[in-house]
């Protein structure tokens, strides 16, 4: 990695640090976000050394309450210190709740401007 690459990681991993971030981490995202930044989630945060687990949150309102407990009971079994939500508004919704729920921090980018932070 050139010595660029590894400051915008420093950055960005900085920026997770600062709104409370630390590994474990998981991950909460919509298929858009997993499909376009799975790839750099892997390299950045392996080449850091932090746990992470990747999860895809589904927004339907019928099932809201039950994907918020679910994603608050494998934040704890995977003994989460952070959740990282990337994603449309609906998944950072029950991402939310998932924290809150699971007593984590929710750590947040907005998608139109992750590019800068990756």
């Amino acid at each position: 990695m050139s010595n660029v690459a590894d400051d915008s990681a420093s950055t960005w991993l900085d920026q997770l640090r600062l709104q409370g971030g630390a590994s474990p981490l998981l991950i909460v995202a919509d298929n858009a976000a997993i499909s376009h930044w799975s790839r750099e989630w892997h390299d950045r945060l392996s080449h850091a050394g932090w746990s992470y687990r990747v999860r895809l949150g589904e927004v339907a309102d019928a099932w809201r309450a039950s994907e918020s407990a679910a994603i608050a009971d494998e934040a704890l079994r995977f003994q989460a210190r952070s959740m990282l939500v990337v994603g449309c508004e609906q998944v950072a919704s029950v991402a939310a709740d998932a924290a809150k729920q699971a007593s984590l921090p929710l750590l947040t980018f907005p998608p139109s401007s992750s590019a800068s932070h990756f």
